[in-house]
């Protein structure tokens, strides 16, 4: 019998069927059923281990369902918290894999048990283990994805919750390592209880119609995804450590720490390997999302890619890359049409080619994207031709295995070039999403490309123009040195015996030859160096 326990619980118990009935008396939200139970629940189950505490004869089991209970009430409320408080718009596998989580922890803890003989002891570590790390995930996850606005209303929940889990996480971790339960974190769990009702009740008071604005977002699934497969993994390989340390003699140890060191080595280079996020994304696309893309997302992204030059990249990579990533390509290649009317490379990015490669104006392939703007499917045409009618593809395009796509820049019914994607990093099946988004993001690209090009030919037009106008400098100038010259020689005949005549004709030339010299500066240096002073225009008018 703990006195200290059965204080503890009892007060939280208290503490939580007080914020239960204020729930079921003043809520009126989407959410106050689910939350309510979820609380009056969290109640009954500090009462049950209060009772426990009193050493009246509670089966372990009991225990063991309350705490799995407990825990898979708050579990489908954040999951539901996730779904805007409309349970039936959470993609249905999401939800399925939540519920069968705690489902099947109970009932591999019973099948322990009943069937297998197992310590129900180790079996409810476990599992409780399991479910507070699940919990602290998806807690953190609803913070994160609720908007800015509605966010001070539901951050003291999270904050409640997320002590909850990490107490559960060290109380059960500890159990795990030590093979028993630590006392007096067991008994201090109630006073816990206690300290996190009323920011519990301090979220209710702020959100008494509980909409926060919340959203499943692809980042959340795929983040809270290896999240979990981590933990799971690691799960599996501290269990794998600890059997390969009994069985390996007195190898065991050295064995242990060398399977635990290449187990959470393989794991980052998972993590960091493009090929396995690229898997997990198809995955989640395919399995969980009724859309493939978040196309708010995929705008957003495309139009800071085009528009923003920071990393010094140029526009042309830029283009490739904004078609390579939504299909997780792992490079491709640019042709744009030239002067002649032909497509020549215009850029590579992680792409071999040839950049001598150019394609013929009256290939069929042109003509095929010019009629038709579709985008090629290069393994498609390779298993049946007839799909693209009679278009035939370049032999060099043929041959290039590590080709997958072939997609037309087209602005205002003209082609303005094409790239060619290397293969994905994941196998996957194209859809009329991916194909769709990608001549979207086409015409996109070629129309920020074609305003390159317009630039590009104004800067020339430009400098044609300075040019010019240095030009008829230079003629007036010279024009003006032909004059004087002129004048000189027409003179000489009468008045070179002049004295005065001569002197001024050395000064002509003199004043000649100094603003040769200063032309010849000009040429060579540039534009003429000026600078500015004050004059009184009143003493040179005078």
């Amino acid at each position: 019998m703990s006195l200290v326990g059965q204080i503890s619980y009892f007060a939280g118990a208290a503490a939580f069927v007080a914020l239960g009935a204020a729930l079921l008396t003043v809520w009126r939200g989407r959410l106050g059923p689910l939350f309510a139970a979820a609380v009056l629940v969290t109640a009954g189950w500090c009462f049950l281990l209060a009772l426990h505490a009193r050493d009246i004869g509670i089966p372990t089991y009991i225990v063991f369902v309350a705490e799995i209970g407990r825990d898979a009430l708050w579990l489908v409320f954040l999951v539901s918290l996730i779904s805007g408080g409309q349970t039936r718009r959470l993609p249905r596998q999401l939800r399925g894999l939540v519920h069968g989580l705690w489902i099947a922890v109970v009932l591999a803890g019973l099948v322990a048990v009943f069937v297998s003989g197992q310590s129900l002891n180790t079996v409810f570590v476990f599992s409780a283990f399991v479910l507070a790390v699940v919990g602290l995930v998806i807690t953190e996850q609803v913070y994160r994805n609720t908007l800015e606005d509605p966010r001070w209303s539901i951050k003291f929940l999270c904050l409640a919750l997320a002590g909850l889990f990490v107490f559960d996480l060290v109380l059960y971790a500890k159990a795990l390592m030590f093979r028993g339960v630590d006392e007096d974190l067991w008994n201090a769990r109630g006073f816990i209880h206690l300290l996190i009702a009323p920011l519990i009740a301090l979220t209710a008071a702020r959100s008494p119609r509980w909409s926060p604005d919340l959203f499943l977002s692809r980042q959340m699934a795929f983040y809270t995804t290896s999240v979990f497969g981590a933990g799971l993994y690691l799960l599996a390989m501290a269990a794998g450590g600890y059997y390969v340390r009994i069985w390996g003699g007195e190898w065991g140890t050295v064995a242990q720490a060398s399977f635990i060191f290449g187990g959470v080595l393989l794991l980052l280079i998972m993590f960091f390997s493009g090929q396995v996020r690229a898997r997990v994304k198809v995955f989640l696309n395919k399995h969980f999302f009724r859309y493939k893309y978040d196309y708010r997302e995929e705008w957003l992204r495309l139009t800071q890619l085009l528009s923003s030059s920071q990393d010094g990249v140029p526009l042309r990579d830029r283009a490739i890359i904004s078609l390579a990533k939504p299909v997780e390509s792992p490079g491709g290649a640019l042709w744009l049409r030239g002067d002649d009317r032909d497509f020549h490379v215009g850029a590579r990015w992680n792409f071999r080619i040839d950049d001598a490669t150019t394609v013929g104006a009256n290939e069929s392939i042109i003509t095929f994207l010019e009629e038709r703007s579709w985008v090629i499917d290069i393994k498609e045409w390779r298993s049946d031709h007839t799909i693209y009618g009679a278009m035939e593809l370049p032999q060099w395009l043929v041959a290039l295995q590590s080709a997958w796509l072939v997609v037309p820049l087209v602005k205002e019914n003209d082609l303005h070039g094409f790239v060619v994607l290397a293969q994905s990093r994941a196998p996957q099946a194209l859809t009329w999403e991916d194909l769709d988004l990608l001549k979207t993001v086409g015409r996109h690209v070629a129309g920020y490309l074609a305003l390159e090009d317009a630039a590009q030919l104004l800067a020339e037009a430009s400098q044609f123009q300075a040019f010019n106008r240095f030009t008829a400098f230079i003629m007036h100038d010279l024009k003006n040195l032909i004059a004087q010259q002129s004048m000189v020689v027409k003179n000489a005949a009468r008045h070179k015996n002049n004295p005065a005549f001569i002197e001024d004709a050395i000064g002509t030339v003199d004043n000649s030859v100094r603003r040769m010299s200063r032309l010849l500066e000009q040429l060579q240096q540039g534009d003429a160096q000026g600078f500015a002073s004050r004059v009184n225009l009143a003493e040179l008018c005078r």
